[in-house]
């Protein structure tokens, strides 16, 4: 991996943060009004950290696992992590240390990327799953 494939799986990376956080919420007011479990007041933003919980407090179907939701709590610690160290990482290594400290910075990338894309994928799943029937329930 060069540079700038490194930018461009850090740029990924946080486009699937941003989804990830938009589908959260999404999928949690979903599940609520299926499962007629009322949230918390709208009037007070909630952190990405408290929709997690609301999130694995009324999933009660299992519509994520316990890795999806193991991800999704790390979620920001790695996120904080790509965006204020991971660059500075390298960019301020010595030089014989620039190449390993390079490599391990796009390992990170890659590996959280990966990550990330089956995370997207599984709460993209739910909230269509979840969708569809509160759908036919009202239909």
């Amino acid at each position: 991996m060069n540079s700038d494939q490194l930018y461009w799986t850090a740029g990924k990376c946080l486009d699937y943060c941003q989804r990830i956080e938009h589908d959260v919420s999404l999928l949690l007011k979903l599940l609520s009004l299926y499962q007629g479990v009322p949230l918390p007041s709208e009037e007070e933003r909630r952190t990405l950290g408290q929709d997690i919980h609301l999130l694995e407090e009324i999933d009660r179907d299992s519509y994520l696992s316990e890795n999806d939701y193991r991800l999704l709590k790390g979620l920001r610690n790695r996120r904080n992590r790509l965006v204020h160290e991971c660059f500075n990482d390298f960019r301020y290594a010595k030089d014989e240390d620039f190449e390993s400290s390079f490599s391990c910075s796009c390992s990170f990338a890659e590996l959280f990327l990966s990550d990330l894309e089956k995370l997207w994928k599984a709460i993209e799943n739910a909230r269509i799953q979840t969708f569809s029937l509160l759908s036919r329930g009202k239909g």
